[in-house]
C-alpha cells in the first residue's frame, strides 16, 4: 500500500485530504508544519507528498526544496489556494511533481496522486530524467530537462507506460523520439522482455514487410529460406516502428490491422500466426 505524507497547518484541510486517500485505499501520514514534514520523512518511508504553499514558519517552496535534496525521486504534489501562474511555474522548476489549487475534488486529487505514484515506481530504469550536472559528459541515455513542458513529458510517459497501450511519439528530428520510446519501455511490466528496433525509412516497401511479418522461402526473389520478422522475433517484449509515417500506405493498413487483431502472416504464407507484443512507433 502506498503511503502519502500531507503536510498543511490547517487540520481541516489535512482531515479532507486523508478521508479522499483513504477511501482510495492509500495509507496517509500527517505533518503540521514543513519541519515537521521533513522529521516524518527522516524517520518513514514514504511514496508521496502532499505539500502546502502557504504555511508559517517554513514555507511550502523551502520545504519542497529540502525534501528534493533529502530525496530527489519523492514526487511532491503542492496543494494550495495560490492559484498564481508564477508560483506555478516555479514549483514545477523546484521539481514537483504537480500543482492543485483549492478546493481539491476527490476525484482530481487522486487522478493525479495515482499518476505520480506509477510514474515513480520505475525510476531506477536505466533511461535517466535527471538533468545534467556541469561536470558531467552529455549521455545518449539521458533525457535532459526541467522545463514544464519536458515535466508534462515525463508525466505522459509514466501514465503509458505501465499499460499494454500502442502508442504513437511524434516530434522534429533529434528531438529524442527514441529515448522516449525507450524510456516507456524501460519502465514498462515488458523491460526484461526484447525491445526491438526497425527504421521504416530504411528498407523498401517488400524488405519492409519481410523485416516486419517475416517470409517463407520462395516468397520473392532471393528469399532462399524461410526467415521470422519482427514481430515473431519480439513476441512478449516490445517493438519500435522508426519513422512510421514514412511507410507505404498499403504496409501502413497491415500494420494496422495486425495491431487490431494480434495476428499476421509472414510473406507467402497461408498460416496465421498470433502474436504479444506492444507496438511503439514514432515519426516526425
Amino acid at each position: 500500500m502506498a503511503r502519502i505524507l500531507i503536510i498543511d497547518d490547517e487540520f481541516s484541510n489535512r482531515l479532507v485530504l486523508k478521508k479522499f486517500l483513504e477511501s482510495a485505499g492509500l495509507e496517509s501520514l500527517e505533518a503540521d508544519s514543513g519541519n515537521a514534514g521533513l522529521e516524518v520523512l527522516e524517520r518513514e518511508d514514504v511514496d508521496l507528498v502532499l505539500l502546502d504553499v502557504m504555511m508559517p514558519g517554513i514555507s511550502g517552496m523551502d520545504t519542497l526544496k529540502q525534501i528534493k535534496e533529502q530525496s530527489p525521486r519523492l514526487p511532491v504534489i503542492l496543494v494550495t489556494s495560490d492559484d498564481r501562474v508564477d508560483q506555478a511555474i516555479e514549483a514545477i522548476g523546484e521539481d514537483a511533481y504537480d500543482y492543485l489549487t483549492k478546493p481539491v475534488t476527490k476525484e482530481g486529487l487522486l487522478e493525479v496522486a495515482n499518476s505520480a505514484l506509477e510514474a515513480v515506481r520505475g525510476m531506477a530504469a536505466p533511461v535517466d530524467f535527471a538533468a545534467l550536472e556541469e561536470s558531467e559528459e552529455p549521455s545518449e541515455d539521458r533525457i535532459v530537462g526541467r522545463s514544464p513542458k519536458m515535466w508534462e513529458i515525463y508525466k505522459q510517459i509514466g501514465r503509458v507506460a505501465r499499460t499494454d497501450a500502442t502508442v504513437l511519439v511524434t516530434g522534429e528530428s533529434g528531438t529524442g523520439k527514441e529515448l522516449a520510446a525507450r524510456a516507456i519501455y524501460f519502465h514498462s511490466l515488458r523491460k526484461d522482455k526484447v525491445f526491438l528496433t526497425i527504421n521504416c525509412a530504411a528498407l523498401t516497401e517488400t524488405l519492409l514487410e519481410s523485416e516486419l511479418f517475416g517470409h517463407e522461402k520462395g516468397a520473392f526473389t532471393g528469399a532462399t529460406s524461410s526467415h521470422p520478422g519482427k514481430f515473431e522475433q519480439a513476441d512478449g517484449g516490445t517493438l519500435f516502428l522508426d519513422e512510421i509515417g514514412d511507410m507505404s500506405a498499403s504496409t501502413q493498413a497491415k500494420i494496422l490491422r495486425t495491431i487490431q487483431q494480434k495476428t499476421f502472416q509472414r510473406v507467402g504464407a497461408t498460416e496465421t500466426l498470433s502474436y504479444d507484443v506492444r507496438v511503439i512507433a514514432a515519426t516526425n
